[in-house]
């Protein structure tokens, strides 16, 4: 939740880096200010889904999808596996915490 935060905040300041990744990855210019609100959104559906399970469920398959997407960008611009280890580790994350509102990762009683 806080690093779909703090990614929402870096994606919304302007900046060469950012810009050239999208550029890189082949983001297309109409699409690229999504990014911090779809970002804010799943930040707030995880903190919601801390009460709404049902709402935490849905928003970590939503980012289940995302970073599935993001991975194919990786592989589609031929980057190096380094390249895509974030969105790697975000998915496996974004996994583990479908998991959790799903109640699989509460031990059984």
């Amino acid at each position: 939740m806080v690093v779909q935060v703090g990614d929402a905040i870096f994606n919304a300041v302007p900046s060469q880096w950012l810009k050239d990744d999208f550029d890189h990855l082949r983001i297309p210019q109409e699409m690229r200010p999504l990014f911090p609100a779809v970002k804010s959104a799943s930040a707030m559906g995880l903190y919601l889904g801390l009460r709404r399970p049902a709402l935490g469920r849905l928003t970590a398959a939503a980012l289940i999808v995302y970073f599935a997407l993001a991975l194919g960008a990786h592989a589609r611009v031929k980057d190096p596996a380094l390249k895509a280890v974030p969105a790697a580790g975000m998915l496996a994350w974004s996994i583990v915490a479908f998991r959790a509102f799903s109640g699989a990762a509460t031990p059984a009683r």
